[in-house]
């Protein structure tokens, strides 16, 4: 729908994300989606590991694991990382099961806008910079909320 979306992270729960096909724990990419399954790009903490196992979780994946083991940057204990380009834990979720039931992502996007917050949403409209995007998009997410309304969606 919109390439501009793509470049969105969703945070998948605290301290790890989702942007375009990879998964970051913190600030460190640990796994790829690949088809079907969530490729490890090695072996990592315990906590790290989680995070994998979160992620394909929520995606609905199997995971590949990689023995070889990865270091990385350690964070203090209770360290939160927050991104200027993720939406929030709740609308994540949100576009993760529309992705999970085949939509793509400005869709599944567009299918979770009316239980988005204003932040979410700001986020969102300032990645269309393109005026005709934006509206494509208005419309795309107010025709999923009419669906919704009838239980269609």
């Amino acid at each position: 729908m919109h390439k501009s979306l793509n470049r969105l992270a969703l945070q998948l729960g605290s301290n790890h994300f989702l942007k375009g096909s990879t998964v970051i724990s913190y600030e460190t990419p640990v796994a790829e989606v690949r088809g079907t399954k969530l490729k490890a790009l090695g072996k990592f903490s315990r906590t790290t590991t989680k995070h994998i196992a979160s992620a394909a979780h929520l995606l609905g994946l199997d995971i590949e694991r990689n023995p070889t083991n990865q270091v990385f940057d350690w964070f203090a204990n209770g360290a939160q990382i927050r991104r200027a380009d993720s939406l929030t834990i709740g609308a994540s979720r949100l576009v993760l099961q529309k992705l999970r039931s085949g939509l793509d992502l400005g869709r599944a996007i567009a299918a979770s806008w009316p239980w988005f917050s204003k932040k979410d949403r700001a986020l969102v409209l300032a990645r269309l910079t393109d005026e005709s995007d934006r509206t494509e998009f208005l419309e795309k997410a107010e025709q999923y909320q009419r669906l919704n309304e009838l239980g269609l969606c």
